[in-house]
């Protein structure tokens, strides 16, 4: 996740699922709220997306910081709901997610 100023509507809320393979941007959701739900939404699409069949036994790993959208019991029991095993990073660690940091570095760039 990463908030992106927008003028006089304040901030918004970018959260944003990448492919490690490929580095390619799956899944995202935008608002002007910072949620678990705005989260799941990312996740949801990027699912969809990848895997319309469905995702049990494909032996995924969602790898993300310790925001609190992302430690919420909810999204811990979407991610064991769908058997993905979610992969939390070290406090202010974030070369660990160095795909997503440097797609949000970039958009902000530019």
């Amino acid at each position: 996740m990463t908030k992106v100023w927008c003028g006089k509507d304040g901030w918004g809320y970018l959260f944003a699922v990448i492919d490690a393979y490929d580095r390619e941007i799956v899944g995202y959701s935008f608002s002007r709220f910072c949620r678990t739900e705005d989260l799941l939404k990312a996740v949801d699409m990027a699912l969809n997306y990848r895997f319309p069949n469905g995702v049990q036994g494909a032996g995924l790993t969602l790898r993300t910081d310790n925001g609190c959208q992302m430690t919420s019991r909810r999204f811990i029991q979407a991610m064991k709901a769908c058997q993905i095993n979610h992969e939390r990073t070290g406090y202010n660690n974030p070369d660990a997610d160095g795909y997503i940091e440097r797609f949000f570095r970039s958009l902000k760039e530019e």
